[in-house]
């Protein structure tokens, strides 16, 4: 056998820029040391070991990507991670490795993902892969390989893996636990991890060779050092996983030798690490990188579509031809050159792909899918091979020869035929074939067992890839399998995209004006400054804090990002934004991949003044704009001209702002008041213990008698008898110590203090006026606002109908008159790919808003961006991702053939297959404004989104009492340990759970008011089509899944998961792991959300399941704000002097939390008790208000009051401030 060529990359962090995340000496030893015995001769005999200690991240990037993408197919290469590793709340649990420069605030930027370097070892070409991480959770890695279950298979004349993309990988500690490291000596030398000591150790002492054949392989090592790290550190425990790893991996030799000696480590650094330069950060090797990242978009796309379709049996000889005898091209049986002759009668295939714009496939075998009325196959029979891959025409000089590439996978439209899209994509990104080069045994049995257990077909020929038939049978009247192969083109698909790559080729040749448009942001040499335009907000509905500053950035900033999950409002945002910029004057596109989202905004905005927006696109889409122009040309005059509407605008802003600054004055007199309250409490806490008199003098006499204090506490003449005096003056028996009287003065100033703050406070509103002057300000704004919008929506219409009227009657390409009639005809929505409607020129809108953008392609967005002076990027990257087919290997391809880093893209989080408009506009902004007050769902359904997906930053507001609900839990699970079945030909499905759904549904429709929504929901297409056939014509309930409802929901949501113990650990793991699937699902629901399934399974399993059953099981208590255990006592104390009744403390109130409530058995008190806020003191205050009104309940006879902190220090009888 051939020695492997070796190489290794050992990585290691010990200092951070951010001081936060703590220095690693050990990191500097664990390389070092690492370093050595791979290096030795006798032990790891490594050709090449390079180390790379503290850099940035897109150095690590850049350095992981260059070493992987260098390796042959003749080699082992080992990639070694050691530093603090963790996994990201706000990255949907997704591992990150901290680099030198990694801070908090851009976290998902400035670290490295563990998806980055999955996709470079799963690409690398190297025979053997072995990745090592050292760092605390580095478990959490392994989500992103599939760990094989299965047994080893014995096979005869294993030869290399076709399509290696075996990765072992070891890591130091499971997903929730620490690693350990090593300290430091007195000489300043640092002593490696435990982990990384560990396999130092068992490869410098030969001890891992556990069966003494001389050789230490990657399961030998792993299991010794795994235990030795559990026998030393129990709060450890070290991982393994693989995929694809089908052959033994020796990693070293056993040492047998007299103990070796390594060299010391050199003393570990002190000094932090240099921020890299931006420049740095936007480097991209050689060219125009504008030019690189178009050319990389255009190469997508076009790779994207030209996907293998289903055929018909009529394009035999001229789409596909059938290819007989041996098959090479899957088993990879091609010899030393990787190549194998043109089949006879595909030689057109071939002149095609040289001559247009197609690509070339092979497949086998050849499945034909009959009728089920007419069992004869004819010209309309489909067809399609099961597995394919790509192949490439190549000139030499002895003719033209095809090479086949990339990976053997699935044919994407067969499994679309069969299993639902979920299912279709898990079945695409997880199969892995099973077969070495030359096994046509094994590739059969792998063909039939998805043949039959994932399909439901069989084989209608005995498949033998040794004699493979040179034509297609269809005169046996039975689907299935033919032992064929079909060699076949694809064109690209251009009626969706054509448009698309047409602005981006323009764009490329427009490359100077980037600079001047919104996307100039996404790179840093184009980025700019936007030019500073008077403007006023005009919100014609509710707005809060967070909303009025994405709309003040949209507003000035080039670039502004906005995330926004469920229930935030988001909806109102873009309406509010839209109709700030047309009622200054300025131009706005709404555009977003998802036709309800625009449909939504342009209603939205044209219920507030019709006209608005202008809702426009395709061809279906071009009457509703008649339709919308006509309504504009037709409005009658405004009431008021656009100065008065403006002024009136302006004023009801400024009483607004008015009324905020009550809310500041009183929150922070509130404040200074808690504060004052609590030196007071101290104050007199002293002077009780110094045995001072229960009396004071009178108030007026306090300033006086702390001057006095004062002046005794340092006085020498007579000072003794002066401090006596002083004392036996207030009631002091005895005592002359000048500490005495310092208490004495600091107990006159605390009450003096604290009574100025209490008459200050007194005086202010209460806090029913504030709330009424708040609501009353909020009404007349709004309504000022409509009004300035519809006068400059109106006075548009009017000074443009000669441009309208063009518009209307133009023929053809109109983009003249488009043109014309926007300076009057100011808001404007569209799908992505209808920007074509508007000329392609640069910043031919003042703004664009982009919506759903976590749902949009990166290149989807650059057109939008490009006829933007500025843009607002708005999107929640936790909800579903864009829909895209381009696997890994055709992206690396395309790379690969422009020159493009995958390096520098990761930086950008700008890769067309993992990375949305989202992503990488949010790097690009550097940070990402948050919607963080939720309205839609009951507290107790959107606890558990709240605190797993949005890091429990979101301000939960839900009226529940308004919610069109029943007296019924708010979650609950019902438990159904059905088994899950997949038919013949179909997706799966659960008969129990569809009799139970039924039910459920039944009793909410009964229980619930007739008004109310009910929605079904589920991840597989086979339990959908069940259960929509079952509630077939009931128009309050609508079946989907869970893709479907993205963007809608429901008074009431019943999920069925139809996952049992008897489907497939694949399966099972692939929806586990479908995090945005769980959020989408979760957050449809309003009042009530029922989960269906077998709960035991799921409490097994971990994860958002067993979160899910917890919180059905008992409902979550809500933290109370703030730290306020020590003010409960008093809280106590203070509701039991109101009289009789009970009184209880942290009571859960419809899923909102009671610092205390006051039940007299006839009426109840609900009590918040109100904690000072540091900073945005008048938003604290109204959400104080907010969330007090939550806690009242007419049904229940239960009131609620905000009780200040400060008032559990107050003098006054307790029933003059509670009631």
């Amino acid at each position: 056998m051939t020695r492997l060529t070796k190489r290794a990359l050992l990585i290691g962090t010990e200092n951070y820029a951010e001081q936060r995340f703590g220095s690693l000496p050990c990191t500097r030893a664990d390389t070092e040391l690492f370093a050595q015995v791979l290096r030795h001769p006798s032990i790891g005999a490594f050709d090449l070991v390079e180390v790379l200690q503290d850099a940035d991240a897109n150095t690590v990037r850049g350095t992981i990507a260059d070493f992987l993408a260098a390796s042959l197919h003749d080699e082992q290469v080992v990639l070694y991670l050691s530093g603090h590793g963790t996994s990201s709340a706000a990255a949907d649990g997704r591992f990150f490795f901290l680099a030198a420069d990694t801070t908090a605030e851009r976290f998902e930027d400035t670290a490295v993902s563990a998806d980055f370097v999955n996709e470079r070892l799963e690409q690398c070409a190297a025979a053997q892969k072995i990745a090592v991480l050292d760092c605390c959770q580095s478990g959490g890695f392994t989500r992103g390989f599939a760990t094989s279950k299965k047994p080893r298979k014995e096979v005869v004349d294993a030869g290399p893996l076709l399509r290696s993309r075996g990765v072992y990988v070891l890591s130091s500690s499971s997903a929730d636990e620490a690693s350990f490291g090593g300290g430091v000596d007195q000489d300043g030398s640092p002593a490696p991890s435990l982990f990384t000591g560990e396999i130092v150790r068992a490869l410098l002492t030969g001890v891992a060779d556990r069966d003494g054949d001389g050789r230490i392989g990657v399961d030998e090592l792993f299991q010794h050092v795994s235990e030795q790290v559990r026998r030393q550190q129990a709060g450890q425990t070290p991982e393994k996983s693989s995929l694809g790893v089908n052959d033994e991996i020796i990693v070293a030799n056993a040492w047998r030798g007299s103990a070796l000696r390594l060299d010391p480590v050199t003393p570990a650094s002190r000094q932090p690490p240099a921020l890299p330069t931006e420049v740095a950060q936007g480097a991209v090797p050689g060219g125009d990188p504008w030019q690189d990242l178009l050319e990389y978009y255009h190469g997508c796309l076009r790779s994207d579509e030209a996907r293998p379709e289903l055929m018909f049996a009529g394009q035999a000889g001229d789409a596909f031809v059938c290819v007989g005898g041996h098959e090479r091209i899957l088993s990879g049986d091609l010899g030393p050159s990787g190549q194998c002759e043109v089949p006879p009668g595909a030689e057109h295939l071939v002149d095609l792909v040289l001559e247009e714009d197609a690509e070339l496939w092979y497949g086998y075998p050849a499945v034909a899918f009959l009728s089920d009325v007419n069992r004869k196959a004819n010209r309309n029979t489909r067809i399609a091979p099961m597995f394919v891959r790509r192949v490439a025409v190549v000139r030499t000089p002895g003719g033209v020869v095809l090479e086949p590439f990339g990976p053997v996978e699935p044919h994407r439209a067969f499994a679309s035929t069969f299993l639902s899209e979920e299912e279709a994509a898990e079945f695409m990104d997880t199969y892995t074939p099973s077969w070495h080069t030359g096994s046509h045994s094994q590739l059969v049995k792998d063909v039939n067992h998805h043949l039959r257990e994932l399909f439901g077909m069989r084989d209608v020929q005995r498949l033998d890839p040794s004699a493979m038939a040179a034509d297609l049978d269809l005169s046996t009247p039975v689907s299935g399998a033919r032992n064929t192969a079909l060699l076949f083109t694809t064109t690209r698909e251009v009626r969706a995209t054509d448009g698309l790559l047409k602005d981006l080729a323009y764009i490329d040749g427009k490359r100077g004006t980037i600079a001047e448009t919104a996307l100039g942001a996404l790179l840093p040499h184009t980025r700019r400054d936007a030019r500073a335009r008077e403007w006023q907000p005009v919100t014609p509905l509710q707005a809060n804090e967070a909303q009025h500053r994405v709309i003040a950035a949209a507003m000035t900033n080039v670039l502004t990002v906005a995330t926004g999950p469920p229930g935030t409002g988001k909806s109102q945002l873009v309406g509010n934004l839209v109709a700030t910029a047309v009622a200054n004057g300025q131009t706005v596109l709404v555009a977003s991949t998802n036709n309800q989202a625009v449909d939504e905004v342009a209603d939205r905005c044209n219920r507030i003044v019709p006209g608005s927006v202008v809702r426009t696109g395709s061809k279906d889409k071009r009457q509703v704009e008649a339709d919308t122009l006509a309504v504009l040309m037709g409005s009658p005059p405004p009431a008021v001209n656009s100065t008065t509407a403006q002024v009136r605008a302006r004023l009801a802003i400024e009483h607004q702002a008015a009324v905020t600054a009550e809310f500041e004055a009183k929150a922070r007199a509130e404040a200074e008041l808690l504060e004052s309250s609590g030196t007071r409490s101290r104050a007199r806490s002293r002077w009780k213990q110094a045995g001072g008199p229960d009396q004071l003098p009178d108030e007026r006499e306090w300033a006086a008698w702390e001057a006095r204090s004062r002046k005794v506490v340092t006085a020498w003449f007579f000072g003794r008898r002066r401090r006596r005096a002083l004392l036996r003056g207030l009631g002091w028996l005895e005592g002359d110590a000048p500490q005495t009287c310092a208490l004495v003065a600091d107990r006159f100033a605390a009450e003096r203090a604290w009574r100025t703050l209490h008459r200050r406070a007194e005086s202010l509103p209460t806090d029913a006026e504030l709330d009424t002057r708040a609501a009353d300000a909020d009404r007349q704004v709004r309504d000022a606002a409509a009004e300035r919008l519809r006068v400059a929506v109106a006075e548009g219409g009017r000074s443009g109908i000669r441009s309208v009227n063009e518009l209307l009657q133009a023929d053809g390409r109109d983009w003249n008159e488009v043109r014309r009639v926007l300076p009057h005809v100011r808001g404007w929505a569209v799908t992505s790919l209808s920007a074509r409607r508007f000329p392609t020129a640069a910043a031919l809108f003042d703004l664009v808003i982009i919506d759903e953008a976590s749902q949009c392609l990166v290149p989807h967005s650059l057109p939008l961006l490009f006829r933007a002076r500025r843009a607002l990027i708005i999107g929640d990257p936790m909800q579903l991702p864009p829909v895209r087919k381009l696997g890994h290997e055709d992206e690396r391809r395309i790379r690969s053939r422009i020159g493009v880093s995958a390096a520098w893209l990761e930086g950008l989080r700008a890769t067309y297959h993992r990375h949305s408009t989202f992503h990488a506009f949010e790097a690009a902004a550097g940070r990402s404004f948050l919607l963080d007050e939720h309205f839609r769902c009951h507290p107790e359904i959107i606890a558990l989104p709240n605190q797993r997906f949005y890091g429990g930053e979101l301000t939960v507001l839900t009226d529940v009492h308004a919610q069109r609900g029943a007296a019924l839990p708010a979650v609950s699970w019902v438990d159904v340990p059905g088994a899950a079945v997949r038919p013949p030909g179909g997706s799966w499905r659960n008969d129990a759970e569809v009799d139970e759904v039924a039910q459920r549904v039944d009793q909410l429709i009964g229980l619930l008011p007739t008004d109310a929504t009910i929605g079904v929901v589920t991840p597989f297409a086979g339990q959908k089509d069940l259960l929509a056939r079952k509630f077939a014509g009931v128009e309050r309930v609508r079946v989907g899944t869970v893709h479907t409802f993205q963007g809608g929901e429901c008074d009431a949501i019943v999920f069925s998961l139809v996952v049992s113990a008897t489907m497939p650990g694949s399966t099972i793991g692939w929806v586990q792991r479908q995090t945005y699937l769980w959020n989408v699902a979760i957050t449809r629901a309003r009042a009530h959300l029922v989960v269906v399934g077998d709960r035991d399974l799921w409490a097994s399993l971990g994860g958002v399941g067993a979160a899910l059953v917890a919180a059905a099981g008992a409902p979550p208590e809500p933290t109370p704000d703030g730290s306020a255990d020590d003010l409960l006592p008093r809280l106590y104390e203070a509701l039991s002097a109101l009289g009789t009744g009970s009184v209880s403390l942290n009571t859960h109130l419809d899923g909102y939390v009671a610092d205390g409530v006051l039940d007299t058995g006839t009426r109840k008190l609900a009590v918040r008790l109100d904690l000072a806020a540091d900073d945005e003191q008048a938003r604290h205050l109204r959400l104080a208000l907010a969330k007090t009104k939550l806690l009242a309940s007419p049904a229940e006879n239960r009131s609620a009051t905000r009780v200040p902190a400060w008032r559990l220090y107050d003098d006054a009888p307790v029933n003059t401030w509670l009631r």
